[in-house]
């Protein structure tokens, strides 16, 4: 896992998703790996993709956090505000008061972008 995750800081996102596949042959059920894979996807542009890998992480362990969080941050950018705010609120409980500021921050910003575009439906 410490490859995949050197690979992936210096950009190498195909060669990062190789080393966390590699891992889950050992571990199959080891969501930091299917997060890692995720976060490859993701980076490469195919948010589907990221989303499974990311909810493959949570059929693991309901309460991963950077799994949950990530997610959350793909929906909002996929625009789906309703799914954003039910992930982010759930890496929330999940951090409990470890709760990062960054958190509640994307929290709140998907809250003012669902009403932004409430707003503008109506007019």
């Amino acid at each position: 896992m410490a490859a995949g995750w050197r690979l992936y800081g210096d950009g190498k996102y195909m060669a990062a998703r190789r080393e966390f596949e590699k891992a889950l042959s050992f571990e199959a059920r080891c969501p930091d790996a299917h997060n890692g894979i995720g976060l490859c996807h993701k980076n490469e542009g195919k948010l589907n993709e990221s989303n499974r890998s990311f909810n493959q992480a949570l059929e693991f362990k309901a309460d991963h956090y950077e799994s949950l969080y990530n997610l959350a941050n793909n929906k909002y950018l996929q625009g789906d505000y309703a799914e954003a705010v039910k992930y982010f609120s759930r890496a929330k409980n999940a951090a409990g008061d470890a709760a990062s500021a960054d958190l509640v921050l994307s929290l709140a910003n998907v809250y003012r972008d669902k009403a932004r575009g409430e707003q503008g439906a109506s007019r």
